[in-house]
């Protein structure tokens, strides 16, 4: 696959230069599409600078700059964005999203899509983003649950433009249903993008000049789509969060990808001119990749709203959880150390931390929210679960994180003992203690947990799904609350603690 990108990518080159050139002459109108994908939730890249590694610039505050300009330039444009836009950064975690939902409104988006992270506050923010959207919003494989007003979404719309009629659809992820914690996307049903597509592509094709695909599939899957079927002129995708510039092309079907966190704009200009038919053709395809950089000014109209909610955040994350992360002569490794917290605040006989969930060592001294979101990753399905696991399960487990086997490396445990022996086959357990007495293959235990890490990976979840309860809170929240401070977006939530419900308990 990487060799037939490259080949198609030079191809890309030598084809646009040369339709640059002849288009010009023959063109008698020219449509713009810029587009975003995978913003999540940055908006100025310095601001971010303690929990991801972004340029300073990059971000919605230059990108709304970019768009308005391009608009200035050519009336007959339409800003996209490709999905992935409520989750990522610690104001996303705090205000559920709710700031990108407000700021791309006022940035000039027209057409959106959705994408896997837009669901990580589970259904209800999803709808009130979608109700929210001064945008249209496009989703062409997916049925939403009853109980939400997903009514503005359509598989896709028609835009007449300088007189030529676009069509843009949108294709959502079928990995959002691997990605989100089930109970948050109860009901969701995610047809195959290339079924969608062929039952969707004789009515956009007899009502528009040019299609285009607001794609956040991800590569792979959009370099597919465009080899087995003809009908898209444009795919603009995202998911896979690389740069794909200059477009691939593929038969008619042109492929970009602007990378993602407002890193670039994408610009494609499409010149047209009446065809024999009497139909607007596209004659001539030009690309541009216009970074947010430092050469570009922020957006007056969108930051004071931004710094209203940058303020707040900086209220949260300034709060003091703890006078000490540690106890006096504890010496554990952070890991360790919130595995205990996490036992205790949920009362379970043991619990699991994926090692992925710790990116480094809490300090010495007073510990601040900010803190927390430095240490603890929550990326994406990532609340504690509570689910009953047998003995059994527990050995294999062990024996597996004991042996470095993918699917239960790194494993930080609290409320269990093991000792191992090694030989030439490898690790064997020796003996395993909870809470101080011998495991019991045949017996049932709390497990509590990271829920990617143990649930997923471990296929525990596939196994017994109404074992499994969800708490609503992240690691860190958890580890928060035990320590003195609220849990939940808004830490004070108050849904986890010793009154949490074992799963057969759990609604």
């Amino acid at each position: 696959m990487k060799i037939l990108i490259a080949i198609l990518a030079v191809a890309a080159i030598i084809f646009f230069a040369y339709r640059s050139a002849s288009a010009q002459s023959a063109a008698t109108m020219t449509v713009t599409f810029v587009y975003t994908n995978d913003m999540h939730g940055v908006f100025r890249g310095s601001d971010e600078s303690a929990f991801m590694k972004l340029k300073p610039a990059q971000g919605l505050l230059r990108i709304s700059t970019l768009i308005k300009r391009v608009k200035s330039e050519n009336p007959n444009t339409i800003a996209l964005d490709a999905g992935d836009a409520l989750h990522g950064t610690p104001m996303m975690y705090v205000f559920r999203g709710e700031p990108v939902a407000e700021l791309m409104n006022a940035a000039g988006y027209d057409i959106i899509t959705l994408g896997n992270h837009d669901f990580e506050w589970k259904m209800q923010v999803a709808s009130e983003r979608v109700a929210r959207a001064k945008q249209d919003v496009v989703v062409s494989n997916a049925v939403f649950p009853p109980g939400y007003d997903f009514s503005a979404v359509k598989p896709y719309v028609i835009r007449e433009i300088g007189g030529v009629k676009v069509a843009i659809a949108g294709l959502f992820t079928d990995e959002t249903l691997k990605f989100i914690w089930p109970g948050y996307i109860q009901g969701l049903e995610i047809e195959p993008a290339e079924k969608a597509l062929e039952r969707l592509y004789p009515d956009m094709l007899r009502e528009a000049d040019y299609i285009v695909l607001l794609s956040h599939l991800g590569t792979a899957n959009d370099l597919q789509i465009a080899t087995s079927s003809t009908g898209a002129d444009l795919i603009l995708g995202g998911h896979s969060h690389n740069v794909i510039f200059p477009p691939i092309q593929i038969g008619k079907t042109y492929i970009m990808n602007s990378g993602a966190y407002g890193l670039n704009l994408g610009r494609v200009d499409v010149d047209f001119a009446p065809g024999d038919d009497g139909r607007m053709k596209p004659v001539g395809v030009r690309a541009s990749m216009i970074p947010a950089d430092e050469s570009v000014t922020e957006d007056p109209e969108l930051v004071p709203v931004y710094e209203q909610y940058r303020t707040m955040l900086a209220d949260v994350m300034s709060l003091k959880v703890a006078e000490s992360w540690a106890i006096a002569g504890d010496k554990k490794r952070t890991g360790d150390r919130a595995a205990d917290l996490l036992r205790e605040a949920t009362g379970a006989d043991i619990a699991f931390i994926g090692a992925g969930q710790i990116s480094g060592e809490m300090g010495v001294g007073p510990v601040a929210v900010k803190d927390f979101y430095k240490v603890m990753t929550s990326y994406s399905r990532q609340n504690i679960v509570l689910g009953k696991l047998s003995g059994a399960q527990i050995a294999d487990l062990i024996e597996r994180s004991a042996n470095g086997t993918k699917a239960a490396n790194g494993i930080y445990f609290s409320g269990i003992k093991y000792e191992i022996s090694s030989d030439a086959a490898g690790k064997s357990i020796v003996s395993i203690t909870v809470n101080g007495n011998p495991l019991d293959s045949n017996a049932g235990y709390l497990v509590a947990s990271t829920g990617n890490f143990i649930m997923e990976r471990t296929d525990l979840l596939s196994a017994d799904p109404g074992g499994v309860a969800d708490t609503g809170e992240t690691l860190r929240d958890v580890v928060m609350k035990q320590l003195g401070i609220g849990g939940g977006g808004n830490y004070a939530s108050g849904k986890i603690g010793k009154t949490a419900s074992p799963p057969d308990e759990a609604n």
